[in-house]
């Protein structure tokens, strides 16, 4: 809504001013949405929605807010959620406490920026509005993304296998687990540059994250080695998935840096292993296997699949 009106004082009789006034029917309301966000512990960054009336802090996979930390009990405090959107942390009988800004609590109610604490693991309450969540968003997208392939960091995808990992002991399901290396990189590098090798890096990136499931992960593990994670998938599952990453890798024409008219094709070597029943191992082990397979498949030539034998 708009008032003009004539100002006969210090800016002189033929001077106008707009004063603008709000249209209450105008004014928006932002929605304000809470959230916890992890600021010290396995999972720097980490955020989880305040989005059910009920939310388990623990160890458990049924847990809402699930936390891997040995010393947080498996439902380790709960967070309520009233409808005069009061929420409320209580303990739930847990070996080490629960904590609220240094203070151990059984039950009490959260306000904006307080620190909880379970175990060694600290987190931040939080009501933001839709620019807070955005900034947090970018942030937790720097903290476990590689800048170069877009692929997670090797840190977030040890804690992932190890997600995994307790998901396939208790449910008594299979993980698939790849490690792939680009063949003769350095030669790339050489010839072509290193713009060309980052070129490379971030193709292949693209085409593994489009041939793979919704539901995997794509790591960059250093280098020119990346790492998959392929939940419940059976040996003869992974044969087909690694196969189909190779070929289509093998298949791709790849261009030198600032020059569309030159281009050249490469290969890649993947080691492939499984977490099951009969091979139930640790992450650094699954790993190690995944590699002692990829190193078999280098020395029998490359540009192959080689399979852990367990």
């Amino acid at each position: 809504m708009v008032d003009d009106t004539k100002n006969l004082g210090m800016y002189g009789s033929d001077t106008s001013l707009t004063r603008i006034q709000e249209d209450p029917m105008e004014a928006r309301t932002e929605t304000r949405t809470a959230s916890l966000i992890v600021v010290s512990g396995k999972e720097i960054g980490r955020e989880y929605k305040l989005n059910q009336d009920r939310m388990i802090l623990g160890r458990s996979l049924q847990a809402e807010v699930q936390i891997y930390d040995g010393k947080v009990s498996r439902k380790h405090s709960q967070i309520i959620i009233e409808e005069n959107n009061l929420f409320t942390l209580v303990d739930l009988r847990s070996t080490n406490g629960t904590f609220i800004n240094n203070d151990r609590i059984s039950e009490k109610e959260l306000t904006d920026g307080d620190k909880i604490q379970v175990g060694d693991t600290v987190l931040k309450f939080l009501i933001q509005d839709k620019l807070d969540e955005e900034y947090h968003d970018k942030l937790y997208h720097l903290a476990t993304t590689d800048s170069l392939t877009n692929l997670f960091l090797k840190r977030y995808f040890y804690q992932e296998l190890d997600r995994e990992i307790l998901r396939a002991k208790r449910y008594k399901r299979t993980i698939g687990l790849m490690m792939l290396d680009i063949d003769h990189f350095k030669q790339v590098n050489d010839t072509y540059g290193h713009q060309t090798g980052d070129q490379v890096l971030k193709s292949i990136s693209f085409l593994i994250k489009d041939l793979i499931r919704r539901e995997d992960t794509a790591a960059r593990y250093g280098g020119e080695e990346i790492v998959l994670i392929l939940p419940e998938a059976n040996p003869s599952f992974l044969g087909e998935i690694a196969e189909r990453l190779r070929s289509g890798i093998a298949s791709h024409e790849y261009h030198v840096f600032n020059d569309e008219n030159r281009i050249f094709n490469l290969t890649i070597s993947i080691g492939v292993t499984c977490y099951s029943e009969t091979n139930e191992v640790e992450s650094h082990d699954l790993v190690r296997q995944a590699d002692e397979a990829l190193y078999e498949a280098k020395e029998a030539g490359r540009n192959r699949v080689a399979t852990f034998t367990i």
